[in-house]
């Protein structure tokens, strides 16, 4: 549930007529919790701060494609906009930021740290605090999720509500906020696809470079892939790389065997997936998940296959060549691989060729995907995105094979990076992973 609240207030001071008819007492909950906690100068708190409502309205028009549709492009997301926003931040992820961040809506008045964005079949949205400061602060903090429907709803909501405040207004920044609205109705009518698309890959659908041809050709494809991978394919490309992802996503497809009732899975794993820990980021999930995995199954640990039939019965894995003579593709990189569960065959990985330990993590990451599921309703893709279920595998698969706590006590002992890789059988990378992302928080790891 997303509600954005507003109780319209006299605005002594404001000149503007638009901003001073507008102006309220602004309120947002998000599965009724307030994303405003703000503390003012004196050292009052409130759930609410005075605005105008039409640079908020005019934020959510201009971005309403992007904040449904688009996902992720950074692992910071979680940290808010600021930590994306810095002089030394990348540059596509600053302007990611302007797409996901109510701080562009502020046009000098007070708004949180707020960044709402797709993740999976929902928006994730997620508030952070101000700095400690003197004066007034924004100091609440919380990410939680929300339907796609509920988040238009409470946009359509709003802007509605704006516009009604401003029927006699015809100054050109209301008609241009009135045509904007209308033409994003519009969209929705005739375009919904391609606007989903085009915003899905970080472009404005109205302000696009894309010739038509190309937007037709984009469209062309979107019912060529299952849901699921549709998303999955859709978080990792940009206009240039979307059709050729889609061309090696049905490569991986191909290795599945999709032509049985989906399965369902030999045991519950609620009691590992079932818990939330209000708060937590995505990797501290999937850490704690391994954890709790590590010491149900210890004894299965060392050997990956028998680790998964314990979990979740057998699996069949199957390599996918290129062909003979094709070069090889930037698209790769961003799949690690297919997987699905169909009876019959069971529980199916498609995989390019790979080492031993790289084989060892993505089968790892797989049965992330696998366990918490009584049933499977699709085929999925793993990525290098930065959506909640990648960011959580990654850290399962990684805590699962290496544990921080292994590696403190092999480093004790003597071992280089490399040497304790060998140990646990994983890429060397999965060790500097760990020691980056775990080991200075080791009074947390217990």
């Amino acid at each position: 549930m997303l509600k954005i609240k507003v109780n319209w207030e006299d605005a002594p001071g404001v000149r503007d007529a638009a901003l001073a008819r507008t102006w309220c007492r602004l309120r947002v909950l998000v599965n009724n919790r307030s994303v405003i906690s703000y503390l003012t100068s004196d050292g009052n708190a409130r759930d609410y701060v005075y605005v105008s409502a039409l640079p908020l309205a005019k934020w959510f028009v201009h971005r309403y494609w992007s904040v449904l549709n688009e996902s992720a492009r950074h692992e910071r997301v979680g940290l808010g906009a600021r930590a994306l926003s810095e002089p030394v931040g990348r540059a596509d992820v600053r302007a990611w930021t302007k797409r996901h961040s109510l701080l562009a809506a502020r046009e000098g008045m007070a708004l949180p740290d707020v960044l709402l964005f797709r993740d999976g079949p929902d928006v994730r949205v997620v508030w952070r605090p101000d700095a400690p400061a003197g004066g007034a602060r924004f100091c609440g903090e919380g990410d939680e999720r929300v339907s796609v429907e509920q988040l238009r709803a409470g946009v359509t909501e709003l802007v509605n509500a704006v516009l009604e405040r401003l029927v006699e207004d015809s100054s050109a920044e209301v008609m241009e906020l009135r045509e904007s609205w209308s033409a994003v109705g519009r969209s929705a009518e005739n375009e919904r696809d391609l606007c989903e698309i085009l915003a899905a890959v970080g472009e404005d659908p109205y302000e696009t470079d894309l010739s038509d041809e190309q937007m037709d050709e984009l469209v062309s494809v979107i019912h060529t892939l299952p849901s699921g991978v549709w998303r999955d394919v859709l978080d990792v490309s940009d206009p240039a790389s979307l059709l050729k992802n889609v061309s090696v996503a049905k490569e991986f497809l191909a290795g599945l065997d999709l032509s049985g009732e989906p399965i369902v899975s030999a045991q519950s794993f609620t009691r590992i997936f079932g818990e939330t820990s209000v708060g937590w980021a995505p990797w501290q999930l999937g850490y704690a998940r391994a954890r709790r995995v590590r010491a149900e199954l210890v004894d299965c640990v060392g050997s990956v296959p028998e680790l998964i039939g314990a979990c979740v019965g057998p699996i069949r894995v199957r390599f996918v060549q290129r062909e003979a003579g094709s070069t090889p593709s930037r698209s790769r990189g961003v799949f690690s691989g297919a997987l699905s569960s169909r009876r019959g065959d069971g529980h199916q990985l498609a995989l390019p060729p790979l080492p031993e330990p790289d084989l060892r993590f993505h089968q790892v990451r797989a049965l992330h995907r696998w366990l918490p599921a009584a049933s499977h309703d699709g085929p999925r893709l793993l990525t290098r995105g930065y959506s909640t279920v990648e960011q959580e595998g990654r850290a399962f698969a990684a805590e699962l094979l290496a544990p921080a706590m292994g590696i403190l006590a092999l480093q004790g002992q003597g071992l280089f990076d490399d040497e304790i890789a060998r140990h646990y059988k994983v890429n060397p990378t999965v060790i500097n992973f760990q020691i980056e992302n775990q080991l200075g928080q080791v009074a947390n790891l217990g």
